[in-house]
């Protein structure tokens, strides 16, 4: 095709909206070109700039006819300060070779640079050439002007970029030798192959993207095999797509085989969102696979509204790349058991999970024993030979008593030889280094081949339909960092060690209650105390003597302790207190280094006596010693409170600490409660003698 026809088709299935998407091809920035055709100008296309969040067509390719091509809206929009425009023409020379003896037709293309004042001339008063390309300058990244030419193929990808040796702000120099690069002379320019991997990869993958879009825009019809672009990177690094000048396109007829049409699955009465859809093996190719040689294969598994991971339907499915899908099983973001495999592969990964021996037999064959199986390999051997006849041969086998013929016997043992080298090739691809949706997706691979196939970038590309789920799980990848995903790892095992130790706790808490539980019981079983009114006259009255002996001697106790010391002149009545005092110190100590011999009394009041000559150390060790009644019943009355107390406190936080506290109590208020009882009964014995 010429340059006109061919930067017009290609301008033209560029422009054309996909029927999926209902846009123009994606990633595409178009120069803003007038195509000329018979001298007027015919179409105009340009890129339009994101004007506003609320415009239909921002970010999309505009194509206008004749009638909407207005030379004023040409002439403002190209409007620049250095270089306006650039005018691409092509003549057609014709040579003749001498071989053939037949005529060929090569194009000429020739490039002529406007600035403002000769590009109004050029709109308003110079004749045009039959088929032109007017088309803005754009200006380059950096101060040298730049051009980009790719030249594509789905087995290979050339770049080539030519700069000018000049700037283009150097007036002395004239406008060719400052703009010139493709059409220019060699002295120049300056020739180079990009080092950018990015670029490069950009630029890749700007041409698969032109080659995809116009497949689905024709329907399958349209499939480009070679083709010639060129580009150029502005000062914005953002590329632009200047003009084509080859584009090869594959004969619909070449191919005399083709592949059937697919059948819809064969589905059951199932719940379409949660269980998975059955279908038939042979159903299952629809989506584009490059091969080594340049054509287009499909990949398996792909049906309409069913995911290709988990075999379920969904209303909406997405594309998701091989990339991701490497990415995701590298890293251990998806389980094995994730996706749901064929029969088949399902077979073997279970016989790899199991390590199932080698040696395995169809059921097609009998299972036979072992001596049967050893005769008929010796005769294999021995017929492998071909040193014995054949009636050698059937005389072995009467003797070992096989009634098999030698056609059904080699039948046999080749069915035997394809069963091991079936297996041999099963073991070679691996489900721990392969993700298990490639080897269902794209088919049985080495690890070899899987290899080789991570290093092309066009087969990582390739897209496989898939639901939302499988989607988000397979794209962890590109959301989390490695940091993320570790810190995600600890908290799970940082969440697990703390609901452990919670449990424990829960345990003691259910322990500490039942413990507590058992000593309410136990302490309820003990007899109660019988009250002061049941208590005959005669323990009644003596009871009644014994705390009021007490208390008055606790009083005088607690009067001298809170009688303050002046530092004034002692009186009379001061010092003698004070001999008092340091007379009881002196008492107290030769009362800890040697005890008194206390004289046993008989009745209450000698004991009352006895009580006030000793000292006050003493006394409090008789206070413990002979308690009162109303002590007693006090504490019991303690006891209960406290374990009311601690039946209330169970639902809040603190029951373990007040649960021990109440236990500690009501253990030694049982203690002291025997000893109280123990020392009574003592008491009333001695009475009871002395009356006697």
């Amino acid at each position: 095709m010429k340059l006109g026809t061919c930067t017009e088709w290609l301008f033209f299935h560029i422009w054309k909206k996909n029927p999926k998407t209902g846009h123009s091809c994606d990633g595409i920035f178009v120069a803003d070109s007038v195509i000329y055709r018979w001298a007027q100008p015919y179409f105009r296309n340009y890129y339009l700039k994101f004007q506003g969040y609320f415009t239909v067509q921002d970010g999309q390719v505009i194509r206008k006819t004749k009638e909407r091509v207005f030379i004023d809206q040409v002439e403002s929009s190209f409007k620049q300060d250095n270089t306006a425009a650039q005018l691409i023409t092509s003549q057609v020379q014709q040579q003749y070779s001498m071989q053939q003896m037949q005529n060929k037709q090569q194009e000429i293309i020739t490039f002529e640079y406007l600035d403002y004042e000769s590009f109004k001339i050029f709109l308003h008063q110079r004749e045009k050439d039959l088929n032109l390309v007017l088309q803005k300058f754009i200006y380059p990244k950096n101060d040298q002007n730049s051009m980009i030419r790719v030249t594509w193929s789905p087995q290979f990808c050339l770049v080539m970029r030519k700069t000018n040796i000049n700037k283009m702000n150097d007036m002395k120099k004239t406008q060719v030798e400052r703009v010139a690069t493709f059409d220019g002379p060699e002295y120049l320019i300056q020739a180079d192959s990009i080092n950018s991997p990015l670029l490069s990869a950009d630029l890749e993958q700007l041409c698969v993207n032109i080659v995809k879009h116009i497949l689905e825009v024709s329907g399958g019809n349209i499939q480009i095999i070679r083709m010639v672009l060129y580009f150029k990177v502005d000062y914005e690094n953002r590329i632009w797509l200047l003009f084509c000048t080859n584009i090869k396109v594959k004969d619909k007829f070449n191919d005399i085989v083709q592949q059937p049409r697919v059948l819809s699955p064969i589905f059951r009465v199932l719940r379409k969102d949660q269980e998975p859809v059955s279908f038939a093996k042979d159903q299952a190719q629809t989506v584009i696979k490059i091969n080594n040689q340049g054509e287009m294969q499909s990949l398996l598994y792909q049906f309409k509204n069913i995911c290709s991971n988990c075999d379920r339907f969904s209303h909406q499915l997405y594309q998701l790349k091989l990339q991701f899908i490497i990415e995701s099983f590298k890293q251990n973001l998806v389980k094995k058991d994730f996706t749901r495999l064929p029969e088949e592969l399902e077979k073997i990964k279970q016989k790899q999970d199991l390590q199932i021996p080698k040696v395995t037999y169809n059921r097609n064959i009998k299972m036979r024993q072992k001596q049967n199986l050893n005769e008929e390999f010796e005769i294999q051997n021995e017929y492998q030979n071909n040193n014995q006849p054949a009636d050698i041969l059937i005389e072995k086998k009467k003797i070992c008593q096989n009634k098999l013929t030698e056609d059904e016997l080699y039948t046999q043992i080749k069915e035997l030889v394809q069963l091991l080298n079936d297996e041999q090739e099963d073991q070679k691809f691996n489900f721990n280094h392969i993700p298990p949706l490639i080897l269902k997706v794209w088919g049985k691979i080495n690890e070899e081949k899987y290899q080789q196939l991570q290093h092309n970038q066009s087969w990582k590309d390739l897209t496989t339909q898939v639901c939302l789920d499988c989607f988000l799980q397979y794209t962890q990848c590109c959301e989390q960092t490695l940091f993320e995903r570790k810190a995600e790892i600890m908290s799970q095992k940082l969440r697990k060690i703390v609901n452990a130790k919670e449990e424990n706790e829960k345990e003691k808490l259910l322990l500490s209650t039942k413990n507590l539980n058992v000593n309410r019981t136990t302490f309820n079983q003990l007899p109660n105390l019988p009250s002061i009114s049941e208590l005959p006259l005669e323990k009644q009255k003596r009871l009644s003597r014994k705390s009021q002996n007490i208390t008055n001697q606790e009083i005088g106790t607690k009067q001298f302790e809170q009688t303050p010391q002046k530092l004034s002149q002692p009186s009379d009545s001061t010092t003698k207190k004070l001999q008092q005092t340091h007379q009881s110190k002196q008492s107290d100590q030769s009362n800890q280094q040697l005890p008194q011999n206390v004289i046993p009394s008989t009745t209450l009041s000698n004991k009352y006596f006895q009580l006030q000559r000793q000292s006050s150390s003493q006394i409090n060790q008789m206070k413990i010693k002979i308690p009162s009644t109303q002590r007693i019943y006090l504490n019991k009355q303690g006891l209960n409170m406290s374990t009311n107390k601690s039946m209330q406190s169970k639902s809040s936080r603190s029951t373990l600490d007040q649960s021990k506290v109440s236990f500690d109590f009501m253990i030694n208020t049982v203690t002291q409660l025997k000893r109280k009882l123990e020392e009574l009964e003592q008491d009333e014995r001695q009475l009871e003698q002395e009356k006697l």
